[in-house]
């Protein structure tokens, strides 16, 4: 199956099966841009995600007021120093990710497998 460059699903309802099959999607396909601007992806839907980011071409992903917090930047860091990672720009603004959240993410980008260029 082969996927657009680029998936609109900002303002979605999505289970964690659904985010189960986009993330294993991502992985097999060419989507370079993603948007799930304010789609909830709390708990286990961001780990689920984030497992797939470590293996995509996926290059910007947006994630506006998505009920991220500290502990997801966890499953972020670890997708994003995967080595494997192609991500470039990503866009974290109205999520509640506090100081550690944050420290978590600039560990990251001190990776050198890290090939994030824009965080915002």
């Amino acid at each position: 199956m082969s996927l657009s460059h680029k998936i609109q699903l900002s303002n979605s309802t999505l289970s964690t099966g659904a985010v189960s099959h986009l993330a294993s999607a991502l992985s097999r396909g060419r989507t370079e841009e993603l948007d799930l601007n304010h789609t909830s992806l709390a708990g286990e839907k961001f780990k689920v995600l984030c497992a797939g980011l470590r293996d995509c071409k996926l290059h910007t992903l947006t994630l506006l007021g998505c009920e991220l917090t500290e502990a997801s930047c966890e499953d972020l860091m670890c997708a994003l120093t995967s080595g494997s990672s192609q991500l470039r720009v990503l866009d974290m603004m109205f999520n509640q990710i506090g100081d550690l959240g944050f420290m978590k993410l600039c560990k990251a980008l001190h990776s050198p497998q890290c090939k994030l260029q824009q965080l915002q």
